[in-house]
């Protein structure tokens, strides 16, 4: 049996717990009544499960990260539902002056993604870890090798690795060769860094061959990137 005084914390509980619900019943039942309807589109149910995880992730992240609120620096805050993680949101928007086609970079110098969509309060960037995110390469020789020759193609994820296709059929492994964005395709600037080369195939192109490259960097392992304005932007 309860005792009177535990009768008497459980409807204290009660009534406080009705106050905090009526004067918060402006943002509670719109939320709620959103969720519940049965009207509601796909869509439209997705878009405020996707608020609700940034919501969280951002304050959840602010709590153990350090914040840096430099302008172009964005902060990783959750993944595109549906887009197998190769889409990711970040914090920054429409009044941080951003805008679809910006380039998005992990550390200085490494190219990450492409914004795609900005909203107010966040923007989607698709990653090189999206299998159509195709960028025009070029293989380059270290300062190190004594080889000269510079081999131009296309930079992509093929589901496995990453590659760099369409290459002539005489292209070989060169020790510490590195790739990097060459300018050709007029989306991304020449000199992004896109990984080092460590094997050579054959293309599914006939007579041409591919290079098998490594990317510097796991998905999972980016919290961070920089948001570059492309001068196709401007």
């Amino acid at each position: 049996m309860m005792k009177k005084y535990q009768i008497a914390f459980v409807f204290l509980g009660i009534f406080f717990a009705g106050i905090f619900l009526w004067f918060n019943r402006q943002r509670i039942v719109p939320g709620f009544a959103g969720l519940f309807n049965r009207e509601i589109s796909e869509n439209d149910l997705k878009s405020k499960i996707v608020g609700l995880e940034e919501l969280l992730a951002s304050i959840s992240r602010q709590k153990f990260f350090e914040y840096n609120e430099d302008g172009n620096s964005a902060e990783i805050i959750g993944y595109l539902i549906g887009s197998g993680g190769k889409k990711v949101f970040v914090d920054r928007g429409i009044p941080h002056q951003i805008k679809a086609g910006d380039w998005v970079l992990a550390g200085d110098r490494t190219l990450f993604g492409l914004v795609e969509k900005t909203d107010e309060k966040f923007s989607i960037v698709k990653t090189i870890f999206d299998s159509s995110f195709k960028v025009a390469a070029r293989i380059v020789a270290s300062e190190n090798s004594s080889s000269t020759a510079v081999y131009n193609g296309i930079f992509y994820f093929d589901g496995k690795d990453f590659v760099v296709d369409f290459l002539p059929k005489e292209t070989k492994t060169i020790d510490g060769a590195f790739v990097e964005s060459s300018g050709r395709d007029g989306v991304f600037r020449s000199g992004f860094y896109l990984g080092r080369i460590v094997a050579t195939d054959w293309s599914s192109e006939p007579n041409l061959k591919k290079a098998i490259i490594e990317f510097p960097l796991n998905l999972g392992d980016i919290y961070r990137v920089k948001i570059v304005k492309s001068f196709l932007t401007e």
